[in-house]
C-alpha cells in the first residue's frame, strides 16, 4: 500500500498552482522588501521539510541498495550501477547533489537492527529530529555532522552528540546567548570549533596537510577547451612561476621606427602582443610541457619511472619497531598493517625464534657463501625447500632478491638450451601486467612498461600476451614455439591479483608437451601460504621446471630469494659439466639461509597454512561487509590472503590510478591501518597469524579512512 503517492500529488499540485499563480499575479515583484523578505523564509521553510523527505528517502534507496548481491540491489532493479546513478536519472540532480543528499543521509538516517527489524537511533538523533522539524536542510545537516565526524574514533560517539546537540541549540535559536536561528556557515564555524576542541590532536601540520592535499585535475572538454583545477604544492607553484617568469619577462629594446633594413626599405615594427597575462602563462606553460615532453627523460604511456628518490622526512612513514601486526611509527603513531610488509612477513613481524635464529648464525659465521664454497646453513636450507616440495625439484640456486632470481632464471633457461645444442631458444615469454621485478632482465620481462624504455631495458627477445588468453598462447607457440626457451608465470599476477584460471593453466601444459619449452612459476608473491597452499602452483596439474621464490621465504627478515630446479633442467646442467649458480656476494650467506629454515621450522609449529586458511575465510566475510555498506568499492580480485579492491567515484566511475596514493594516504593517516596501491584500489595482503581483533581493526580502519578519503574529494 502506497501511503506517500495520494498527499505527493496533491501537494504537488497545489504548489504548481501557486507557483503559476504567483507568475500570473507578479506576486514576488509587487512585494514590498519586508514582505519579500518573509516570503523567502517561508519558500525556504518548505524547502528543508522537502529536503528532509528526500533524505530519508535517500537513505532507503541507499539501505535497499547495501546487499552484498548485486542483482538483490535496489539500484540493479532499476538498471542503474550505483545510488548515485539512481539518484541523478530519479531527480535530475547533479552528481554533486545526488553525493551531498547520501552524506547526509548517513548521518541522519536511523539504523535498522538486523535482529528486530525495528528503527534504532541514528548516528546524531538531536541533527535528525531538527530535521525533522525543517529547522534545518541539507547544508545545515552536512555543516553540523561533517567536522565532528571527522574526529571519529578518536572521539567518543557521547562527546560527538553533546558537541551536535548544542550545535542544533544555534540552529534553533535556542543557544545561550540568545541569537537568532543561525545559518548553515555559522552551523559549519561552530560544528569546526567543537571539533578541534575535542580532537585536539587531529589537526595535521601544514606541511602534511599540504600533501595531502595536493591535487591536478582536467575536467570535462568543452568548445571551448578543457578546464583545470587543483591545488599546487608551495614548492611546484614556485617551479612554475619561474617558468611563466623566464619566458614572460619583458626584454629591454629599442624600436626605431625611421630604421632601415640593407635595401633602405623601413624596418617593420613589432607586432603588438595582444594576449592577456593569462593567455601568456598558457603559453608559457605549454612550451614547457613541450619541451620535458621531447627530452626522452619522461616513460611512456603505461607506465611510470620505477626509480624512486625519497627526500621528504616524514615520521608518520618512518617504521620505529613493528610486532605481530602493529607498525610503530615516529611520529607515534600505531598502525595495523594489512600487507605483511610488502607481502612477506607472513608469520607477523619480530618472530623471536626467527631472529634469534639469525643471531646464532651470524655470530657463528658472519660470512660464509656459495660462490665456489658452500656453508651448512645454505645446505640445510635448501634441503628443507626440496623437502617442503615433495622432491619436486633436487637443486636450489639462491640469490638476493625476486627480480635478481628472475635475471638468473633468463641465463639458467638460455644456457639449459644452449647445452641441448639450441641457443637460437633464447626467447622468453610472460604475461602483460605482471611484476617479475626491476633489475635489468627482470625488468624487461615485466609485463608492465613502468619506464622500460627511460631506462632501456632490454626486450628484444622477450613476447608478453594477455593472462588467461588460451587463444593468444596458442598463436604465440604456433608462430614462435621453435624459439621460445620458457614461459614465465605468476600463479597471481602481483599487480592486479589476477588468477591464472584452470584452462590456462592446462594450456601451459600443453604449451611444454608440444614444444618442449621450461615452463617458470614466479611465487615471489604467492609463495609460504599467500593463497592458500605452500606454494601456489602445487594444486596444478604439472610442475614447474623453475619455481622462483622470496618475500615470504624468510618471513621478510633477509634479503634472500631461491630458484627451485627440477631434475629435468639440473640433470642436464649435470650432464654437460656446467654450473648452476648466480654468482651474487650475498647470495646464500648463513644469516640469511638460517632464516629460511627457522622460518619453515615456524610454519609447521604454528600451523600456519591452516590458520592462513581459516584467516581467508574470515577476510572473505569482512571483505563482502565492506562491499555491502560501502558502495565506493566496486569489485574483488585475488584468492587466499592476497586481495585487491577495486574503488570508484561518487559518480561509479573507476577510481583514477593518480588518486590511488591519496586513498593509500587517508587509510594511513585517518584510518590508522597499511595497505598498498593496486589498479584503481587498493590491495590486501594481511599475515596468515593475523587475528580477529587485529582483523576487525583492520577493516575499521579502512571503512574509516574510505569515508575521509571521500568527504575530502567530494
Amino acid at each position: 500500500m502506497d501511503l506517500l503517492s495520494h498527499p505527493l500529488e496533491g501537494l504537488q499540485s497545489r504548489v504548481a498552482g501557486l507557483v503559476a499563480e504567483c507568475a500570473s499575479t507578479r506576486a514576488l515583484q509587487r512585494a514590498n522588501e519586508r514582505e519579500l523578505g518573509a516570503q523567502l523564509a517561508a519558500l525556504a521553510a518548505l524547502q528543508r521539510l522537502v529536503e528532509a523527505l528526500l533524505v530519508d528517502a535517500t537513505g532507503e534507496v541507499v539501505r535497499r541498495s547495501e546487499t552484498a548481491v548485486r542483482d538483490e540491489r535496489m539500484t540493479s532493479h532499476l538498471g542503474c550501477r550505483n545510488v548515485t546513478e539512481l539518484l541523478e536519472e530519479t531527480t535530475r540532480v547533479s552528481t554533486a547533489t545526488a553525493g551531498r543528499w547520501q552524506r547526509a543521509a548517513k548521518a541522519v538516517r536511523p539504523q535498522v537492527s538486523d535482529l528486530t527489524g525495528e528503527l534504532l537511533a541514528s548516528d546524531f538523533p538531536s541533527v535528525r529530529a531538527a530535521m525533522v522539524d525543517g529547522v534545518i536542510g541539507v547544508d545545515g545537516i552536512l555543516a553540523i555532522t561533517g567536522p565532528l565526524q571527522e574526529t571519529a574514533p578518536r572521539v567518543s560517539t557521547e562527546a560527538r552528540h553533546a558537541a551536535a546537540d548544542v550545535v542544533v541549540a544555534e540552529a534553533r535559536g535556542e543557544g545561550p546567548d540568545g541569537a537568532p536561528p543561525a545559518c548553515a556557515a555559522v552551523l559549519a564555524i561552530h560544528a569546526q570549533t567543537w571539533s578541534v576542541a575535542l580532537d585536539q590532536d587531529g589537526s595535521e601540520p601544514r606541511e602534511r596537510a599540504a600533501v595531502r592535499k595536493r591535487s591536478f585535475v582536467l575536467g570535462t572538454a568543452t568548445p571551448h577547451g578543457v578546464p583545470a583545477r587543483g591545488m599546487l604544492l608551495p614548492e611546484v607553484a614556485a617551479q612554475l612561476q619561474t617558468i611563466f617568469d623566464a619566458q614572460l619577462a619583458p626584454a629591454v629594446q629599442f624600436d626605431d621606427p625611421f630604421a632601415l633594413d640593407e635595401n633602405g626599405e623601413p624596418l617593420p615594427l613589432p607586432a603588438v602582443d595582444d594576449r592577456t597575462r593569462a593567455q601568456k602563462q598558457h603559453d608559457a606553460l605549454a612550451a614547457a610541457l613541450g619541451v620535458a615532453a621531447s627530452s626522452g627523460q619522461l616513460p611512456t604511456i603505461g607506465g611510470h619511472a620505477p626509480t624512486l628518490v625519497v627526500s621528504v622526512a616524514d615520521d608518520g612513514r618512518c617504521v620505529v619497531s613493528a610486532h605481530g601486526t602493529t607498525v610503530q611509527m615516529a611520529d607515534g603513531s600505531r598502525l595495523v598493517c594489512g600487507t605483511s610488509g610488502l607481502w612477506n612477513v607472513n608469520l607477523g613481524y619480530g618472530d623471536p625464534a626467527i631472529a634469534a635464529a639469525i643471531a646464532e648464525a651470524t655470530t657463528a659465521s658472519s660470512y660464509a657463501g656459495v660462490f665456489r664454497y658452500e656453508n651448512v646453513y645454505a645446505r640445510r636450507a635448501a634441503e628443507d625447500l626440496i623437502r617442503l616440495t615433495d622432491e619436486r625439484f633436487d637443486t636450489v640456486v639462491f640469490t638476493t632478491s625476486g627480480g635478481s632470481a628472475n635475471d638468473a632464471v633468463l641465463k639458467i633457461a638460455r644456457q639449459f638450451w644452449a647445452l641441448r645444442d639450441m641457443p637460437h631458444r633464447k626467447i622468453v615469454a610472460g604475461l602483460e601486467q605482471s611484476f617479475h621485478g626491476l633489475t635489468y632482465g627482470a625488468f624487461g620481462l615485466t609485463g608492465e612498461d613502468l619506464g622500460r624504455s627511460l631506462y632501456g631495458a632490454e626486450t628484444r627477445l622477450v613476447r608478453h600476451i594477455p593472462a588467461n588468453d588460451v587463444d593468444a598462447l596458442t598463436a604465440l607457440m604456433s608462430r614462435a614455439g621453435g624459439t621460445i626457451g620458457a614461459l614465465v608465470v605468476e600463479p597471481v599476477l602481483g599487480t592486479g591479483n589476477t588468477v591464472l584460471t584452470a584452462e590456462f593453466v592446462e594450456a601451459l601444459g600443453a604449451a611444454r608437451d608440444a614444444h618442449g619449452v621450461l615452463l617458470v612459476v614466479d611465487e615471489v608473491a604467492t609463495g609460504f601460504g599467500r593463497t592458500g597452499p605452500l606454494f601456489a602452483s602445487s594444486e596444478w596439474p604439472w610442475a614447474p621446471d623453475l619455481l622462483v621464490t622470496s618475500k615470504g621465504l624468510s618471513n621478510g627478515t633477509s634479503a634472500i630469494a631461491a630458484i627451485l630446479v627440477a631434475p629435468r633442467v639440473a640433470r642436464t646442467f649435470h650432464d654437460a659439466g656446467a654450473v648452476l649458480v648466480h654468482a651474487e656476494t650475498q647470495a646464500g650467506n648463513a644469516a640469511s639461509c638460517a632464516a629460511i629454515s627457522a622460518t619453515v621450522q615456524r610454519f609447521a609449529e604454528l600451523d600456519a597454512l591452516a590458520r592462513g586458511a581459516r584467516l581467508a575465510a574470515r577476510l572473505d566475510t569482512a571483505i563482502d561487509d565492506l562491499i555491502a555498506t560501502t558502495p565506493s568499492i566496486t569489485g574483488v580480485q585475488g584468492r587466499g590472503c592476497f586481495r585487491a579492491l577495486s574503488l570508484s567515484l561518487p559518480d561509479g566511475s573507476a577510481l583514477p590510478q593518480a588518486q590511488v596514493p591519496d586513498v593509500v594516504a587517508a587509510l594511513r593517516t585517518t584510518g590508522r591501518v597499511i595497505v598498498h596501491p593496486g589498479l584503481a584500489g587498493i590491495q590486501l595482503a594481511p599475515a596468515l597469524t593475523m587475528t580477529d581483533d587485529a582483523l576487525a581493526a583492520l577493516f575499521a580502519g579502512i571503512r574509516i579512512g574510505l569515508a575521509a578519503f571521500a568527504a575530502r574529494t567530494s
